[in-house]
């Protein structure tokens, strides 16, 4: 999971912001999670990473999937990592290997990935993320412009 955690200052207030590239989404009836499988090393230093943001503190959180271009926001957010062992169903297992093999670009192969997994040396992250208030999103959209922004650009057909 690539996630980048930063402050900024709009109109004299201080906003956390948490960017997370190409994330994997579980979505329950009452949570949603995000998901990642790697080194146990790695895993080490986003709890950490995460956990030094403060669960209390509202994240303003933008995505952005592999194959879109732009960020996304997704609305204020608290995060907290979840003290799960494996929430994803086993039989997507293909699903997880060919999606976290896209995100190495061709460096690491599939077979090197289900390697990890079986010897598990990959093991999965996961990164509750609750709806903060829905007033926060709107006054930190309204401040950071977000509202008069639309990242569709109308093409002109040739006539």
């Amino acid at each position: 999971m690539r996630l980048q955690i930063n402050t900024c200052h709009i109109q004299d207030e201080t906003y956390s912001l948490g960017f997370i590239y190409d994330p994997i989404f579980f979505e329950t009836p009452t949570t949603t999670y995000l998901l990642d499988w790697a080194p146990k090393t790695v895993n080490r230093k986003i709890r950490k990473y995460v956990a030094d943001s403060r669960p209390d503190t509202i994240m303003h959180t933008f995505t952005c999937m592999g194959d879109q271009r732009g960020w996304f926001y997704i609305g204020a957010q608290q995060w907290e990592v979840a003290k799960l062992e494996s929430l994803w169903p086993i039989d997507d297992r293909h699903d997880i290997i060919m999606k976290l093999q896209q995100r190495t670009h061709g460096h690491v192969s599939e077979p090197e990935i289900a390697r990890g997994l079986d010897d598990n040396d990959f093991t999965q992250l996961c990164v509750e993320i609750n709806s903060g208030s829905l007033r926060e999103s709107k006054k930190f959209a309204g401040r950071a412009d977000l509202l008069q922004y639309n990242p569709v650009t109308p093409v002109s057909s040739g006539s």
